[in-house]
């Protein structure tokens, strides 16, 4: 996810940030193109609470034997990432093409 991020960045701003933070990156991806917006919605406490799920695991997952997640929480969030990847893939193809052409 985090590389997603950082691919959008460098290419709309010729910048990849230092940070992990994946809420921090993404808000920035946002802002370079809307559909970002649609990847991680925050909408519903649901939708909240799997999204700092997801914050959660980058660290616990590595750290801590006893973190769990459910499978429906991981297909959810699969397909949230699987989604951050083809807009990432589409969005950035779109951008380089534009800065080719001399746009």
């Amino acid at each position: 996810m985090e590389r997603y991020y950082a691919a959008v960045l460098l290419v709309f701003t010729d910048y990849k940030p230092r940070t992990h933070d994946i809420e921090d990156m993404g808000q920035q991806a946002s802002k370079q193109h809307s559909d970002f917006l649609q990847v991680f919605p925050q909408t519903t406490d649901e939708e909240k609470r799997l999204f700092e799920l997801l914050k959660k695991s980058y660290i616990e997952a590595r750290y801590s034997k006893s973190f769990t997640v459910e499978k429906s929480e991981l297909d959810y969030l699969s397909e949230r990432v699987q989604l951050l990847k083809e807009l990432t893939e589409r969005i950035c193809q779109e951008k380089i093409e534009e800065l080719g052409n001399g746009s």
